[in-house]
């Protein structure tokens, strides 16, 4: 909570001196109001562009953990054993989820409501895809480290997938803007 009211009062002291600068420098109330609102939602922009950004790079570092958490799992280790070696082994931000899961883990959660917890935190339709087949593993049986290992091969692809769509369409782009310039 004083997070929360930290944020707020930024918001608001960035909001009323965004007003009060342009009011003395333009007296006008509709641009002092502009920038009133701006200056207002700014900080709340700014922690959605972090955001993002903590979300792509925890994307991409959880292929890796995967097989990670595949290799611990064939070498013998348990589950949990294998989310610990990835948080000892990556950095922020999968360094802090996965260190948190299994501080639940410790504390007596049990491993399907950490995960479920790990997934409510971490906004990644990866992630979210990760827990339920370690959870319907847990009740139906299977070989765990090849269901992991098939899902981080799945998010390779998937990423190269992206990568070569985005590399088609600033060609495309491209193109069309030199046309236009003929």
């Amino acid at each position: 909570s004083s997070d929360l009211a930290s944020f707020l009062g930024i918001s608001l002291f960035l909001a009323l001196s965004g007003y009060l600068v342009i009011y003395s420098v333009t007296t006008s109330y509709l641009l002092s109001l502009a920038a009133l609102s701006f200056f207002a939602l700014a900080p709340f922009f700014y922690l959605v562009f972090k955001k993002g950004r903590r979300i792509r790079k925890f994307e991409r570092q959880l292929p890796d953990a995967l097989d990670l958490i595949a290799r611990s799992l064939r070498a013998g280790h348990a589950f949990s054993e294998g989310i610990r070696l990835a948080a000892d082994e990556f950095e922020d931000p999968l360094k802090t989820e996965f260190r948190r899961t299994i501080q639940e883990i410790n504390f007596g959660v049990g491993v399907p409501d950490a995960l479920k917890g790990l997934a409510r935190r971490v906004d990644c339709p990866d992630l979210k895809f990760f827990v339920v087949s370690v959870i319907l593993q847990r009740e139906t049986g299977g070989n765990l480290a090849e269901i992991i290992e098939n899902i981080a091969h799945v998010i390779r692809e998937r990423f190269k997938l992206r990568d070569k769509i985005r590399t088609l369409s600033a060609e495309a782009g491209l193109s069309a803007n030199i046309l236009a310039v003929f």
